[in-house]
């Protein structure tokens, strides 16, 4: 599955993606003017990474990770333009002024990376939690058990409930949705760049 989320460059550590979160918010509350997206991401990566180090975590793909969020985070919609309009993955993106940040964003982006992954690995079912828990949110068992990983992954797919169903064989489905119909979509919506992590 991680695998999966590399091809689909919207893979980070969840360690790594947690700080780069935290690193956004608090760029997004200080946020006076209108920035270009990839300034404001280098601003918050820069940030992140200075209080990883200082936290003692080491770390030497922050540019790949830094990649796999800003795709994750257009990808989710909750960049905003100047208008209030999502800035939509693409070509302009990087290049367009981010002028706010959508309410609750860390528990959207990680709910549209929960939705990539049931849509490209194609034969997920709900005997996959511990797999997803893993893939999406594994970090070191003395910070969070196994169980509080597998909440994560059941909270996200509460927050899919009007669009997450079970098929007749029992694998998840969004919206009737096969990833042979929307694997090619949506690949070409991501920003290919660094894929390792």
């Amino acid at each position: 599955m991680i695998e999966r989320l590399k091809e689909l460059h919207l893979y980070s550590p969840k360690t790594i993606r947690d700080y780069i979160f935290n690193a956004i918010s608090a760029s997004a509350k200080a946020l006076t003017a209108p920035i270009l997206v990839t300034a404001f991401m280098r601003q918050a990566v820069n940030e992140a990474e200075k209080q990883a180090k200082s936290d003692g975590v080491d770390y030497l793909h922050w540019h790949a990770a830094s990649d796999g969020v800003l795709n994750l985070l257009l990808g989710a919609g909750v960049f905003l333009d100047c208008d209030q309009e999502p800035i939509r993955p693409g070509l302009k993106a990087r290049g367009t002024k981010l002028s706010a940040i959508a309410d609750n964003f860390e528990d959207k982006s990680e709910t549209h990376m929960l939705e990539q992954l049931i849509l490209h690995v194609g034969d997920v079912t709900l005997r996959d939690r511990t797999p997803i828990a893993h893939a999406l949110f594994k970090v070191d068992p003395k910070k969070k058990s196994i169980f509080d990983i597998q909440d994560r992954v059941d909270e996200l797919m509460a927050l899919l409930a009007d669009r997450l169903i079970e098929d007749d064989q029992g694998r998840l489905v969004l919206d009737g949705a096969t990833p042979d119909k929307l694997s090619q979509t949506v690949s070409k919506m991501m920003i290919p760049l660094s894929n390792t992590a």
